[in-house]
C-alpha cells in the first residue's frame, strides 16, 4: 500500500480517472529499516518509516515525468485509431539513502536530520520547478514541431509533425495551463478578479452551512464567498485569467457540481477546486487556429503538456506508419 500510494500521488494529474498507473521501481535502503519476514510468499515488507518511503517515492515519479517531458511525444496511433492515453509502463529510479538505524530500530539524531533534509530537499526541488517556467526559447522549438493545417468540425485542430498526422484539443491543453497556473500560486495566494455585480444564489441549508464552514479553503482558490442573509450567499471573485463571460452560470454550474459532484479526496482540497475550475472554463474555448497557436506556445510551458488536468490527452498522434498501413500502402 505504501509504494502504490506513492505512485498514485505521484501520476496524480498524469493518469485520467479509472486507469491505475504502473512502474518498475528499484528502491534501495538500509534491511534494518524494512521487515520483509511479514508475509510466508514474500510479497509484502513494511516499511519502518512509511510516511517518508511513500513521500519520496511520489516525488521521484512527479519528477520523473516532467524529465520525460523533453523528449516526450503526443499520444500514439493505435489499431482502429483509438489511442490509449498509456502505452508503456513509466520506470522511476531513485536511490533513497537511509542510513542504518541505532539498536532497537530508534532512529538517532544524525540518520532523523539526513531524512529531513532527504524531504525538504525534494519539497524545496518541487516547489523551484513548480514556480519557474521553462525558458519561452525552449518552450517554442517545442511547439514549432507542429505546424497548423486546419479546424475539424470546429473542435480540434488538425497539426503536421514530423512523423505523422496530430489531433489537438485545445480544451484540454487551456485546462492543463490554467491548472498549472493554480497550482503555481497555491502558496503565495491566487491572484483574484472581483466580479462588477456579486452573483447572488439561493442554497439550501445543508449546503449554505458546508459553504460557509468551507469559505477558507474556496478562497484559497480564488472564490470569495460572504452571507447576503437568509440562505443566500454572494461570490465576489473568481480566479484571474479565467475568461469567463457568464458570472452567474458559471458560478452556479461550478458550485453545484463541487457540492454534488463526484468526489476523490476532499471535496473543497485544492487541487480539486483548481481541477473544477480550469476544467469549466476551458469549456468556453472557441477553438480557431490562432487560438491554437498561442495555446501550444503557453501550453509548453507546463511540466506535463501533453495531458490535461484529469489525465486526458491534450494532443494524438497518428504515425505516418500507421497510416500507411491502414491505407495498404507498400503492398
Amino acid at each position: 500500500m505504501v509504494i502504490s500510494r506513492g505512485l498514485t500521488e505521484g501520476f496524480r494529474g498524469a493518469v485520467a480517472e479509472g486507469l491505475h498507473p504502473a512502474a518498475w521501481l528499484w528502491i534501495e535502503l538500509e534491511p534494518s529499516l524494512v521487515d520483509v519476514n511479514v508475509h510466508p510468499a514474500k510479497r509484502e515488507v513494511r516499511f519502518h518509516r512509511p510516511v517518508e518511503v511513500r513521500e519520496v517515492i511520489a516525488e521521484s515519479v512527479r519528477e520523473g515525468l516532467r524529465e520525460s517531458q523533453t523528449a516526450a511525444t503526443p499520444v500514439a496511433s493505435a489499431p482502429k485509431f483509438s489511442p490509449p492515453l498509456f502505452q508503456s509502463s513509466a520506470a522511476v529510479t531513485r536511490d533513497v539513502p537511509f542510513v542504518a538505524p541505532a539498536p532497537l530500530n530508534v532512529l538517532t539524531r544524525e540518520e532523523q536530520t539526513m531524512i529531513d533534509d532527504l524531504l525538504a530537499s525534494a519539497q524545496t526541488e518541487e516547489s523551484s520547478l513548480a514556480t519557474n517556467e521553462p525558458s519561452v526559447a525552449a518552450s517554442d522549438r517545442a511547439a514549432e514541431r507542429f505546424r497548423l493545417l486546419g479546424l475539424l468540425h470546429r473542435r480540434f485542430v488538425l497539426m503536421e509533425s514530423d512523423d505523422g498526422l496530430v489531433l489537438f484539443d485545445p480544451k484540454a491543453a487551456r485546462e492543463r495551463i490554467l491548472y498549472e497556473g493554480m497550482l503555481q500560486h497555491r502558496e503565495s495566494g491566487v491572484p483574484v478578479q472581483h466580479l462588477l455585480v456579486p452573483v447572488l444564489l439561493d442554497l439550501d441549508p445543508r449546503d449554505m452551512d458546508l459553504i460557509l464552514r468551507e469559505r477558507s479553503s474556496l478562497a484559497s482558490a480564488g472564490i470569495e464567498i460572504e452571507e447576503f442573509g437568509g440562505n443566500t450567499v454572494q461570490v465576489r471573485s473568481l480566479p484571474e485569467g479565467l475568461g469567463v463571460g457568464d458570472s452567474m452560470g458559471f458560478v452556479r454550474e461550478l458550485l453545484d457540481e463541487l457540492l454534488h459532484g463526484p468526489v476523490q479526496g476532499g471535496k473543497f482540497a485544492f487541487e480539486r477546486l483548481a481541477k473544477l475550475l480550469a476544467r469549466r472554463a476551458s469549456l468556453l474555448v472557441s477553438p480557431s487556429l490562432e487560438e491554437a497557436r498561442h495555446l501550444l506556445d503557453k501550453l509548453f510551458r507546463c511540466d506535463l503538456p501533453y495531458c490535461a488536468a484529469d489525465g486526458r490527452p491534450t494532443m494524438i498522434e497518428f504515425g505516418m506508419r500507421e497510416l500507411e498501413r491502414r491505407f495498404g500502402s507498400g503492398r
